[in-house]
């Protein structure tokens, strides 16, 4: 499996939508990815795990799986999996007033009361033509990041079970996105940093 970094871009709405996933045990094995979003995972039928940071955990129609910001995850089917993913912007987040960088949420929540928040969610998301859909759709992703924060979170700084180095690449990868239109040398990155280029690299890599 290889690991990259995810970027998303939102249009209308502070989320991005991949509804009806499908994976089976023939499927080619996800990336390990990792994004500054929030992604909440909705199991449609079947069952799977998602790997959250180095931890396994079920996914199937009566829970979700929230996925922090930050942390690298994939998802497999024990046999079949049809799932969606819901990648809210972290800086929606924050600006409502949750900072989902430092906020930890519990990674699997059995609520079904949510479950059908998030299902209304997908429906109206899927419709077309409906009187103020973006506004309703917005409320709804509001409506589910409160009853989440208010039943399944703690606000705390994390720590990640790659450290420092994590934080390094992180930033790294923030000081290219700030400077893309220059030319950036290795040695520019580390200065800004104050970290060894070569370490750097070595963890970058």
């Amino acid at each position: 499996m290889k690991i990259r970094h995810e970027e998303y871009s939102y249009q209308e709405l502070p989320v991005c939508f991949f509804a009806d996933l499908v994976r089976t045990k023939q499927s080619v094995p996800p990336d390990i990815n990792w994004h500054d979003a929030l992604e909440i995972q909705v199991c449609n039928a079947g069952r799977g795990k998602v790997f959250v940071d180095g931890a396994m955990y079920n996914l199937d129609e009566k829970r979700l799986v929230v996925v922090n910001s930050n942390l690298m995850h994939y998802t497999l089917p024990e046999d079949m999996l049809n799932y969606s993913a819901m990648i809210i912007s972290a800086e929606f987040c924050k600006k409502m007033g949750f900072d989902c960088e430092n906020m930890n949420f519990d990674t699997v929540v059995e609520d079904e009361y949510i479950l059908t928040q998030i299902k209304k969610l997908q429906e109206l998301h899927k419709s077309e033509d409906i009187l103020y859909s973006t506004a309703k759709q917005t409320a709804l992703i509001l409506h589910i990041l409160i009853c989440l924060s208010e039943k399944y979170s703690k606000n705390s700084t994390r720590t990640y079970t790659k450290g420092k180095a994590f934080s390094y690449v992180k930033s790294a990868i923030g000081f290219i996105h700030d400077n893309y239109n220059m030319k950036i040398r290795l040695d520019d990155i580390s200065k800004a940093l104050f970290v060894d280029k070569y370490y750097l690299s070595r963890e970058f890599k």
